[in-house]
């Protein structure tokens, strides 16, 4: 696949710019809302040196900030697909998500095995809700943020998460606010293409299912009913003093667990 295609789904880290030949395992990250690749830039160094990091770029945002964004999850989740299932070939993978992230992770991995494509190692679902529970009755805050101005999205913004670090000045909420828009209306619209075990779904790969313990976008027995998505093992792990922004602004805890995990899988 050429590099216009393939490459721009995937921005490494800037000390980690270039292939891993030598790496064992890879890890595609697939990011929160509003956010990009970048948000897991900074964990190389918290994992072992041959767990590749590949995190995905989602379309207008940072360095595909000229594309428009994406706010519907088939068409995303089939590029996404065609795009990556090339080096999820090379060698084994595992899949994380969070938050939004979490359901995009989970449609990609249904999609590979709807198509006989390679099948995770596991699936890393953070800080969000099953999909099964995707419905705004579901929802801590039911607040539909995608249909809201610019005026009305940044109070019922910080309603929901608090006050998020550098999005105080008005040019940055001016920038952002488009991609948040957009990505609050793919969550607020999607509908899984795949259901519970006990409905015929579920995952051939194992699952975790993770969550900051001072979250309050979901509820434990919330998080726990990520279990009726796995045909395979399932794993539910809570880390204290964290909350929902923990991948990014504490991940210690979380890098340490995932250290861990994923040597058991190389």
């Amino acid at each position: 696949m050429p590099s216009s295609g393939r490459d721009r789904w995937i921005l490494r880290a800037p000390k980690q710019a270039n292939p891993m030949p030598g790496s064992r395992l890879r890890l595609f990250c697939f990011p929160p809302a509003g956010t990009g690749a970048w948000a897991y830039h900074g964990w190389g160094p918290g994992l072992p040196a041959d767990i590749e990091i590949l995190p995905v770029e989602l379309p207008g945002r940072n360095s595909r900030a000229g594309e428009p964004a994406m706010e519907a999850m088939a068409p995303l989740v089939a590029e996404v697909v065609e795009a990556v299932t090339p080096l999820m070939r090379e060698r084994p993978f595992v899949l994380f998500g969070h938050s939004m992230g979490a359901w995009v992770a989970y449609e990609v991995a249904l999609a590979l095995a709807r198509a006989g494509g390679p099948t995770p190692a596991k699936a890393y679902f953070s800080g969000c809700r099953p999909p099964h529970l995707n419905g705004a009755e579901h929802d801590v805050d039911p607040t539909r943020l995608g249909d809201l101005t610019y005026k009305e999205f940044w109070p019922a913004f910080e309603k929901r998460y608090g006050k998020v670090p550098g999005l105080e000045e008005e040019i940055i909420r001016e920038y952002v606010y488009p991609v948040l828009r957009a990505d609050f209306r793919l969550v607020e619209a999607y509908q899984p293409t795949g259901g519970p075990v006990q409905e015929g779904g579920g995952l051939p790969c194992p699952i975790a299912a993770l969550c900051g313990e001072e979250d309050g976008r979901l509820h434990r027995a919330q998080l726990e009913l990520w279990k009726c998505h796995t045909k395979a093992g399932f794993q539910e792990v809570w880390f204290p003093n964290s909350d929902h922004r923990y991948i990014s602004d504490h991940p210690d805890k979380l890098l340490q667990f995932l250290s861990k995990d994923l040597t058991t899988l190389l």
